[in-house]
């Protein structure tokens, strides 16, 4: 049984899959479950392993849009990758049955952002900003143009051969930063977009907006919303 010297999700004990953590005296050690292994059915088990499984669905959609996961790895040790640093920001946002609307996109605040509208429907996901203003510190000489990240969170599923708890991902056109004027972000969704969103009586929006340079880099990003 090997010793976890740095890990991700502070002190976790119990099993995932094959890999079985015990915390002994503040110590995790890290082994396989013997093959004779059968899982907890009790509350408690079923819910950690729920619980687990939507962190990581949430956390691979996130770091699946390129800019966010640039922005994270940038702040995410070296020792670990992007996926696991969403994955350990998030979990404790996260419930067996639900994604909680404290979950953040970004590794941290942003600038502040406050917005006149959001729409999520089958064909599309849309959102006006106020103006941002120089209480943002976007200096428009490097960050040229702005762009709406968007995860759709699906639940309530109304067809039986369909998965529960689906994540849809996206990255909207590029926008000319203006920081006196309104500013509108439009995703369409495709056919095959259109019949998985139906598939769901639940649709919970988590947004962003990241500002890049003139390669298309992130410089900076605002707050999360959620709709």
């Amino acid at each position: 049984m090997g010793k976890l010297n740095k890990n991700i999700l502070g002190n976790p004990s119990g099993a995932v899959g094959k890999v079985v953590f015990k915390d002994r005296g503040g110590n995790v050690f890290i082994g396989t479950r013997p093959k004779s292994y059968m899982p907890g059915y009790d509350t408690d088990s079923i819910n950690r392993r729920k619980r687990f499984g939507l962190t990581g669905k949430f956390s691979r959609a996130v770091n699946s849009i390129d800019v966010l996961k640039i922005v994270w790895d940038a702040a995410t040790p070296n020792n670990i990758s992007p996926f696991n640093g969403i994955f350990k920001a998030n979990y404790h946002n996260v419930a067996a049955d639900d994604v909680n609307s404290t979950a953040i996109l970004t590794p941290s605040v942003g600038f502040k952002a406050t917005e006149s509208s959001i729409e999520l429907s089958n064909t599309e996901v849309t959102a006006t900003l106020n103006a941002l203003g120089t209480a943002s510190e976007i200096d428009t000489q490097i960050e040229t143009t702005i762009v709406m990240a968007a995860l759709v969170y699906c639940k309530g599923l109304l067809d039986p051969n369909f998965k529960e708890d689906y994540f849809m991902a996206f990255k909207s056109d590029p926008v000319i930063v203006n920081l006196t004027s309104s500013l509108s972000f439009s995703i369409t969704l495709s056919g095959t977009e259109n019949q998985i969103f139906d598939k769901f009586s639940s649709h919970k929006g988590f947004l962003v907006f990241v500002t890049l340079d003139a390669t298309g880099n992130p410089i900076r990003y605002s707050n999360t919303f959620v709709h």
